[in-house]
């Protein structure tokens, strides 16, 4: 059967640039989303006329809707020739798909999630035991959907080295593709003024961002100032820390509007990712975009974005590693300037969104065969 006569369906928050791909080469692309109805503006005008959204009918409760949902939209579901994931942790719709319907899955993970447990737990951050357990249900659960998938999409190549040596899947099947940044809004901005001695972290505020170590590394930076851009459930332990320690030069600003990241990040002489676990990291994509220098944790995912001493700086998760990098970024602007504009230069090279689709594209056509 030709191709392009064939239907495909698209689950869940799946960026519309890739729905519109997607369109390009098929009759008609499903966007199953688990919003309901009154959130259509989200996409009113941004989707390809041949994109059609099914939205989560009103009534039936988030925790199950992903069991339903290939009920609910039975006709379209079972002409789909190929149901594509965003994250593995929402694929059991597609699972369903292919169980009921024959249908072919490509499941695409961001991250491993069970890596990212193990990373928590080293850092003291949850009950032994109940780790433990969560950790391995989820391996078995990533190693299930890895093996009934058809293709699987994964961000770095450090994990697909892990899903091919740990969970023997095969490797023909699967492909990397990076994400990927908007560069027409994050990008210099030359007539915004730097602020001296800022520094910018952006991310959810978790034990896995490793944001304490974070804070404790620029106290000891004079005339440095850490804005986190971000919420999470460390949010109220540091504004005690903060409180109880005096510290005055830590700036939590809370979760903010997408498109007002760019400037907070053009205020910046720096950014910091310090993270126990990554996979492809997007807000480092994206403060490299924005002609920053950066400095990464040496962990898989960042080594694979920043070439230290060229586009960023490396260090270990400890406090001092941390600050003696930014450090050194601080005190030369040159370095900076130098480091900043090789950022950028390499996330047109291998990031942009025209990219990505292109490295989409790849994967769609493999799977004609």
């Amino acid at each position: 059967m030709d191709w392009r006569a064939k239907r495909n369906l698209v689950y869940r928050e799946l960026d519309i640039q890739i729905a519109n791909a997607l369109a390009s080469s098929s009759n008609l692309v499903y966007l199953l989303t688990y919003e309901d109805q009154t959130n259509e503006s989200r996409y009113s005008g941004k989707i390809a006329p041949n994109v059609v959204v099914l939205y989560r009918p009103r009534g039936i409760p988030l925790i199950v809707y992903g069991l339903l949902a290939p009920l609910v939209h039975r006709r379209q579901l079972q002409a789909s020739s190929l149901c594509r994931t965003i994250e593995l942790r929402g694929s059991l719709t597609a699972l369903l798909c292919k169980l009921l319907y024959g249908t072919r899955i490509l499941v695409r993970q961001g991250y491993q999630v069970s890596g990212v447990i193990k990373s928590v737990h080293a850092a003291g951050g949850t009950h032994p035991f109940r780790s433990r357990i969560y950790s391995v249900l989820m391996s078995l659960y990533e190693l299930f959907m890895c093996r009934m998938a058809n293709t699987v999409v994964v961000e770095s190549n450090a994990h697909k080295t892990h899903l091919v040596s740990k969970f023997g899947v095969s490797a023909r099947k699967i492909f990397v593709v990076s994400n990927w940044v908007d560069t027409d809004l994050f990008k210099p901005m030359p007539a915004t003024l730097k602020e001296r001695g800022r520094v910018t972290f952006v991310g959810a505020l978790r034990l896995v961002k490793n944001v304490l170590s974070l804070v404790e590394a620029v106290e000891g930076i004079p005339h440095a100032t850490l804005y986190l851009v971000g919420d999470g459930p460390l949010r109220i332990p540091l504004e005690q820390k903060l409180r109880e320690g005096n510290i005055k030069n830590v700036i939590l600003l809370g979760s903010l509007q997408h498109e007002t990241i760019p400037l907070e990040l053009n205020k910046s002489e720096v950014f910091v990712l310090p993270s126990l676990f990554e996979g492809s990291p997007r807000a480092l994509l994206e403060a490299m975009a924005c002609g920053l220098p950066v400095v990464g944790s040496r962990i898989e995912g960042v080594t694979e974005i920043i070439e230290d001493g060229i586009t960023g700086l490396l260090c270990d998760t400890n406090p001092e590693s941390i600050r003696n990098a930014i450090r050194s970024l601080l005190s030369d602007a040159s370095l900076r300037a130098k480091m900043g504009s090789n950022a950028r230069r390499s996330i047109q090279r291998s990031y942009t969104v025209e990219k990505v689709l292109e490295n989409e594209n790849k994967v769609l056509y493999s799977m004609k065969k």
